[in-house]
């Protein structure tokens, strides 16, 4: 018999979870992105920030508008946060970042009837499965991405490099497929 949930649907029993190291690329340009927002309103706490960070094979591109009173070196940034999640070589930065909009910035500092600046949706649920309310398979991937930082970051396995990925897939309770992916030292 398939379990049904109270509406009469199927409850789906397969859940695939997937979790990356900091030093995946996409992890590393939202570290990026971050750590500029971060520098810009340290100085003003004002600041207008839309920053948008692509890369890979040894560079990044930054692109985005900023309406801020601060001095942000982007490529400096981009570089120390990139060093800071522990690669040991450097990237080139191209950067084209320009002032806000002033229609856009209007409609984001309007007092009485505040805009949106950007458009996003989020989704975010919590669950039974556990003491941290987040899927058993959420759970046990991110667990294997933090042992690897932690291997990694402890000098244990001097070759492990920043970048890693896991997949836990459960039916059920049943752990079915986990795939490591450990970027490492020749």
């Amino acid at each position: 018999m398939t379990a049904m949930d109270d509406m009469g649907m199927r409850k789906a029993r397969t859940m695939a979870t997937e979790f990356v190291t900091d030093g995946h690329p996409d992890k590393v340009c939202d570290q990026i992105a971050d750590a500029i927002c971060d520098a810009a309103i340290a100085q003003d706490p004002k600041s207008h920030v839309a920053m948008e960070v692509t890369g890979g094979h040894g560079s990044v591109v930054v692109i985005g508008e900023m309406t801020t009173d601060a001095h942000v070196d982007i490529g400096k940034t981009a570089r120390a946060t990139y060093k800071s999640i522990g690669h040991d070589h450097d990237i080139a930065v191209l950067a084209n970042v320009v002032k806000q909009s002033g229609d856009i910035d209007h409609g984001v500092s309007a007092k009485e009837e505040q805009g949106a600046g950007d458009q996003g949706v989020m989704v975010g649920y919590a669950i039974n499965d556990g003491p941290n309310c987040m899927p058993r398979s959420w759970t046990l991937a991110r667990a294997l991405c933090m042992k690897l930082k932690e291997l990694r970051e402890s000098g244990r396995l001097t070759y492990l490099r920043p970048d890693g990925k896991s997949l836990v897939v459960m039916d059920g309770d049943r752990v079915t497929h986990v795939t490591l992916a450990a970027h490492h030292a020749a």
